[in-house]
């Protein structure tokens, strides 16, 4: 009798992620649990904030009712998965999915108890020279009226995030940053405070995406479309993710950079202004 391989990727058609289809890849599979990929641009978990960004959840589970092959491979029934964090449209990253209630509910727990370690890693313009490491500990709140967060001593909540600088490219550095629990725009926000403009983040440290004609002046763009940044949006992405089993042990996962992410650090190398 043949086994069903387990699949490597999942098939989202268009419009469940958007206007086009995507295949994902899985970084990492057991019978608890999995990651997927999550792009930029999409959310894992609906957030009141975006009702317009398509969810990553939603998308999957939805697949799962219609019984689709790849997530019958997978092990998921008609019920669906669990998403265990909530990760914004603008990082990109990995989604944690429990395939049972059991799980879900230990790795909530786990969760709600900061017993993750995530690292994000991003890129830097113009960091002081001096600084190789600092940590952020201010408490966050919601904006009243605002899509933003800010910094409360009086409503904020908890939040905890140590950077460490990875890498210096000239006026451009790499940086990590690690949190165990990491509330919306958390990274950003506090990297901001730390005085770390992330490259392309324009809510809090208003910082412009990098293009390719302000690294090679005599760029001149094709046709008369407008120019593409680089990367869009700030770059950074979930890097790694370390996850406690109900068994004791831990189970660390990493992604690649995304591919434009890649692609930047290349460029800012080649044309000699990283």
């Amino acid at each position: 009798m043949k086994t069903s391989k387990a699949p490597t990727h999942i098939g989202f058609p268009d419009p469940l992620l958007g206007d086009s289809p995507m295949r994902l890849p899985i970084y990492w599979n057991s019978d608890r649990g999995f990651a997927i990929e999550k792009p930029s641009g999409i959310q894992v978990l609906p957030d009141n904030w975006y009702p317009q960004t398509p969810v990553l959840t939603e998308a999957l589970n939805f697949q799962a009712e219609t019984e689709k092959g790849e997530l019958l491979r997978l092990g998921l029934d008609t019920s669906g998965a669990k998403a265990i964090f909530q990760c914004e449209a603008d990082l990109a990253g990995m989604a944690l999915f429990a395939k049972d209630s059991d799980t879900a509910d230990f790795w909530s727990n786990a969760y709600g108890s900061y017993e993750f370690e995530l690292k994000v890693h991003f890129l830097v313009v113009r960091a002081p020279t001096e600084l190789e490491s600092c940590e952020c500990d201010l408490p966050l709140a919601r904006h009243g009226e605002e899509n933003e967060m800010l910094v409360s001593h009086r409503t904020g909540k908890k939040t905890q995030t140590q950077f460490k600088r990875l890498q210096s490219r000239g006026r451009y550095s790499i940086w990590e940053a690690t949190a165990s629990y990491i509330r919306l725009h958390q990274i950003q926000l506090h990297a901001y405070e730390m005085g770390l403009s992330i490259v392309g983040e324009h809510q809090y440290a208003r910082e412009s995406e990098i293009y390719f004609s302000t690294l090679k002046r005599s760029f001149v763009p094709k046709g008369n479309e407008p120019e593409r940044p680089i990367h869009a949006g700030p770059a950074m992405f979930l890097a790694e993710l370390t996850v406690p089993m109900p068994d004791g042990q831990k189970v660390t996962i990493q992604r690649p950079a995304p591919k434009h992410f890649s692609v930047l650090l290349k460029t800012l190398a080649k044309y000699g202004r990283g």
